[in-house]
């Protein structure tokens, strides 16, 4: 069925380029990258894994309507292996395939795409759509299968109108998986305010109750609603907020209402080049009763970035649950021409989680670990 729509994509955009009568813009671009792994506290444990993104896009414009329409193709070609404990595998998987439409003031996009918004950088209870990892420095995630389309008013505020199907991962801090079979449908609000902006959202999707708290009883598909209020100010020093309120009404224990709330801040200090510093306080609850939440947790996140010139930095992150686990990791890295290198040395709790949202190869161990991360882009 996936195949089947991404085939019928690309015959309208086939069609759409035969019957213009401007030529196409084609870009072909990619990256490979490469990471090893070490870890002294799982008998020095190694991983190695290799991963490339082959990535085609072409754009058809009429410059008379300034009216476009664009595609963009990307696989994502990885494979790992762990010793001595002798695993590994290797997959092919889409990455990107999308077709998008643009006029003014308007953008519609279908196919496997990312979707992000939301003003948090670290600890994110707006990452409804993607699995980025803070701690991975090339930010890869998967993509969802989904229409989305943005209309721009004057003065920038826009509004967003998005329909999900067929994804049934999880993703960010979702307890509970998609029903696949099942749509999803939401939108967004963006509004400019002085040395601001602030937005609400709407979400809608069936949720798997069988699917992560197996110590519940299976319910079956079960819907849910998520609000959130998002914002973000320049005052000097950046600050923002994600809150989020999801709601089952079906019920699920304690799981059936869940809120969650984020308090950020930056500023840049003039110490030498600049040293960049942000902080993320995270509250999750949850209870059965909108507001009242009977179960909670807290979380602190803080990052610095000090860059030495025009081709170095040093980043370090640390996360601490006030329920006293810790974790982070400083890494260096360096800028060549078409190479980026990472070292990476970090720390991931061995027992429990810090709510952060992991994707498939950037962290592998539990303790203490060091990375060495290549990327090629052309």
């Amino acid at each position: 069925m996936r195949l089947f729509f991404c085939l019928l994509l690309g015959l309208f955009f086939c069609r759409a380029i035969v019957l213009g009568q401007n030529s196409v813009q084609q870009r072909f671009s990619g990256q490979l990258s490469a990471m090893q792994a070490w870890s002294p506290q799982q008998g020095a444990a190694h991983f190695s894994a290799g991963r490339y993104l082959p990535n085609y896009f072409a754009a058809r414009s009429w410059d008379s309507s300034r009216q476009a329409l664009h595609l963009e193709a990307a696989l994502n070609v990885s494979a790992y292996a762990s010793y001595p404990a002798g695993s590994s595998a290797a997959s092919i998987r889409p990455y990107r395939f999308w077709l998008r439409y643009t006029a003014p003031n308007l953008e519609l996009r279908l196919g496997l795409q990312k979707i992000d918004f939301g003003s948090a950088q670290l600890l994110r209870p707006l990452q409804w759509f993607h699995q980025i990892d803070p701690r991975d420095p090339l930010a890869l995630t998967n993509g969802v299968y989904a229409f989305l389309g943005r209309y721009y008013f004057k003065q920038n505020a826009n509004l967003w109108l998005w329909a999900l199907y067929g994804n049934s991962q999880q993703r960010g801090f979702d307890l509970l998986k998609t029903e696949g079979g099942r749509p999803e449908f939401g939108g967004r609000f963006q509004l400019p305010l002085p040395k601001g902006e602030l937005a609400l959202s709407y979400h809608y999707r069936w949720a798997q109750s069988d699917s992560s708290l197996a110590y519940l009883f299976n319910m079956g598909p079960l819907p849910e609603h998520r609000w959130s209020l998002d914002g973000k100010w320049d005052l000097g020093a950046g600050i923002w907020l994600e809150a989020v309120q999801i709601y089952r009404p079906q019920g699920l224990g304690p799981f059936r209402a869940v809120q969650q709330l984020n308090l950020g801040l930056d500023y840049t200090f003039a110490l030498g080049n600049g040293l960049n510093c942000s902080a993320e306080y995270l509250f999750l609850g949850y209870g059965q009763e909108l507001f009242r939440p009977a179960l909670s947790a807290h979380s602190l996140a803080v990052q610095t970035n000090y860059p030495l010139g025009l081709y170095d930095q040093f980043s370090l992150i640390y996360i601490q649950s006030f329920g006293g686990q810790i974790g982070g990791q400083l890494s260096y890295s360096h800028q060549f021409k078409y190479l980026s290198a990472y070292l990476i040395g970090g720390y991931n709790p061995r027992v429990g989680s810090l709510n952060v949202q992991q994707n498939d190869l950037s962290q592998q161990f539990l303790g203490w670990s060091l990375r060495l991360v290549l990327a090629y882009n052309y």
